[in-house]
Protein backbone atom coordinates (compact mmCIF):
# COMPACT_ATOMS: atom_id res chain seq x y z
CA UNK A 1 0.00 0.00 0.00
CA UNK A 2 1.40 3.72 -1.13
CA UNK A 3 2.18 5.67 1.92
CA UNK A 4 -1.01 7.68 0.59
CA UNK A 5 -3.42 4.80 1.18
CA UNK A 6 -1.47 4.15 4.69
CA UNK A 7 -2.24 7.76 5.38
CA UNK A 8 -6.24 7.66 4.60
CA UNK A 9 -6.67 4.29 6.45
CA UNK A 10 -5.02 5.91 9.16
CA UNK A 11 -7.37 8.70 9.22
CA UNK A 12 -10.14 6.58 8.71
CA UNK A 13 -9.59 4.27 11.73
CA UNK A 14 -9.20 7.53 13.80
CA UNK A 15 -11.81 8.82 12.42
CA UNK A 16 -13.80 5.67 13.73
CA UNK A 17 -12.31 5.60 17.04
CA UNK A 18 -12.59 9.33 17.71
CA UNK A 19 -16.83 8.68 16.70
CA UNK A 20 -16.88 5.64 19.35
CA UNK A 21 -15.14 7.44 21.88
CA UNK A 22 -12.10 5.17 21.74
CA UNK A 23 -9.60 7.56 21.02
CA UNK A 24 -9.18 11.10 22.71
CA UNK A 25 -7.08 13.89 21.59
CA UNK A 26 -6.48 16.53 23.69
CA UNK A 27 -8.27 20.08 22.79
CA UNK A 28 -5.61 21.96 21.34
CA UNK A 29 -4.51 18.98 18.96
CA UNK A 30 -5.42 19.79 15.49
CA UNK A 31 -7.48 16.85 13.62
CA UNK A 32 -4.57 16.03 11.05
CA UNK A 33 -1.86 15.83 13.83
CA UNK A 34 0.10 12.13 14.34
CA UNK A 35 -1.47 11.83 17.62
CA UNK A 36 -0.66 7.89 18.19
CA UNK A 37 1.08 7.90 15.18
CA UNK A 38 3.78 5.07 15.77
CA UNK A 39 1.68 2.49 17.57
CA UNK A 40 0.22 1.31 20.94
CA UNK A 41 3.42 0.97 23.60
CA UNK A 42 5.21 3.66 22.19
CA UNK A 43 6.22 6.65 24.30
CA UNK A 44 7.60 10.00 23.91
CA UNK A 45 11.38 10.12 24.63
CA UNK A 46 12.30 13.38 22.65
CA UNK A 47 11.38 16.35 20.57
CA UNK A 48 13.80 18.49 18.15
CA UNK A 49 12.69 21.73 16.80
CA UNK A 50 12.74 21.49 12.83
CA UNK A 51 14.64 25.79 12.86
CA UNK A 52 15.99 27.94 9.72
CA UNK A 53 18.51 30.92 11.52
CA UNK A 54 16.68 33.36 10.86
CA UNK A 55 13.01 32.36 11.20
CA UNK A 56 13.09 30.33 14.01
CA UNK A 57 11.18 27.09 14.56
CA UNK A 58 9.00 25.59 11.89
CA UNK A 59 8.40 22.18 13.51
CA UNK A 60 9.37 19.20 15.62
CA UNK A 61 10.59 15.82 15.02
CA UNK A 62 9.10 13.46 17.87
CA UNK A 63 10.87 10.61 19.02
CA UNK A 64 9.04 7.65 20.18
CA UNK A 65 10.24 4.58 21.94
CA UNK A 66 8.97 0.96 22.87
CA UNK A 67 10.75 -0.82 25.25
CA UNK A 68 8.97 -4.57 24.62
CA UNK A 69 9.91 -3.49 20.40
CA UNK A 70 13.39 -2.23 21.21
CA UNK A 71 12.31 0.01 18.83
CA UNK A 72 12.33 3.77 18.14
CA UNK A 73 9.96 5.73 15.69
CA UNK A 74 10.03 9.47 14.61
CA UNK A 75 7.53 11.60 13.00
CA UNK A 76 8.38 15.17 11.94
CA UNK A 77 5.57 17.54 11.97
CA UNK A 78 4.49 21.28 11.49
CA UNK A 79 3.51 24.38 13.90
CA UNK A 80 -0.11 23.98 14.33
CA UNK A 81 0.15 27.31 11.88
CA UNK A 82 1.73 25.93 9.11
CA UNK A 83 -0.36 22.76 9.78
CA UNK A 84 -2.11 21.39 5.98
CA UNK A 85 0.04 24.66 4.19
CA UNK A 86 3.63 23.36 4.71
CA UNK A 87 5.49 21.44 2.06
CA UNK A 88 7.71 18.58 1.41
CA UNK A 89 7.92 17.14 5.41
CA UNK A 90 10.55 14.43 5.42
CA UNK A 91 11.78 12.35 8.68
CA UNK A 92 14.75 9.95 8.98
CA UNK A 93 15.64 7.72 11.92
CA UNK A 94 18.66 5.34 11.97
CA UNK A 95 20.77 3.21 14.70
CA UNK A 96 23.91 4.52 15.02
CA UNK A 97 26.69 3.99 14.39
CA UNK A 98 24.95 4.37 10.84
CA UNK A 99 22.86 1.01 10.07
CA UNK A 100 19.15 0.77 9.35
CA UNK A 101 18.30 4.24 8.03
CA UNK A 102 14.99 4.55 7.41
CA UNK A 103 12.87 7.96 5.98
CA UNK A 104 9.92 8.95 4.81
CA UNK A 105 8.59 12.42 2.88
CA UNK A 106 11.94 12.08 0.75
CA UNK A 107 9.40 11.70 -2.56
CA UNK A 108 6.55 12.82 -1.61
CA UNK A 109 4.55 16.19 -0.68
CA UNK A 110 3.32 16.05 2.79
CA UNK A 111 1.76 18.95 4.70
CA UNK A 112 0.65 17.57 7.83
CA UNK A 113 3.42 15.35 8.97
CA UNK A 114 6.12 12.56 7.75
CA UNK A 115 6.40 9.27 9.25
CA UNK A 116 6.13 7.27 11.03
CA UNK A 117 9.44 5.35 10.59
CA UNK A 118 10.88 3.04 12.86
CA UNK A 119 14.05 1.76 13.55
CA UNK A 120 15.36 -1.66 15.93
CA UNK A 121 18.06 0.31 18.35
CA UNK A 122 17.61 -1.68 21.59
CA UNK A 123 21.44 -1.47 23.20
CA UNK A 124 22.28 1.23 20.40
CA UNK A 125 22.06 5.07 19.81
CA UNK A 126 19.60 6.50 17.18
CA UNK A 127 20.05 9.18 14.72
CA UNK A 128 17.52 11.59 14.14
CA UNK A 129 16.84 14.26 10.79
CA UNK A 130 13.94 15.82 9.48
CA UNK A 131 12.23 19.42 7.86
CA UNK A 132 10.09 20.98 6.38
CA UNK A 133 9.38 23.26 3.82
CA UNK A 134 7.21 26.62 4.90
CA UNK A 135 5.07 26.11 2.12
CA UNK A 136 5.57 24.02 -1.40
CA UNK A 137 8.09 25.20 -3.92
CA UNK A 138 10.18 26.76 -0.55
CA UNK A 139 13.81 26.12 -1.30
CA UNK A 140 14.90 27.27 1.66
CA UNK A 141 14.11 23.94 4.08
CA UNK A 142 13.73 23.99 7.69
CA UNK A 143 15.81 21.25 9.06
CA UNK A 144 16.47 19.39 12.60
CA UNK A 145 17.15 16.54 14.04
CA UNK A 146 20.29 15.13 16.82
CA UNK A 147 23.08 12.40 16.48
CA UNK A 148 23.79 9.84 19.17
CA UNK A 149 20.83 10.17 21.54
CA UNK A 150 18.53 8.10 23.48
CA UNK A 151 21.19 5.21 24.10
CA UNK A 152 20.20 2.13 25.81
Amino acid sequence: MSSIGRRVTAIATAATALSAGLLALPSTASAAAPVGSCGSGYGKVGSYPVTRSWEGTAGYIDVYYSGSTGKNCAITRPISSLAGKAGHIWVCLERSPYGGRTCDGSSANYRYYAGPVYVSARGSCINVSGGLNRKPGDNQPFNGGAQKVHCG
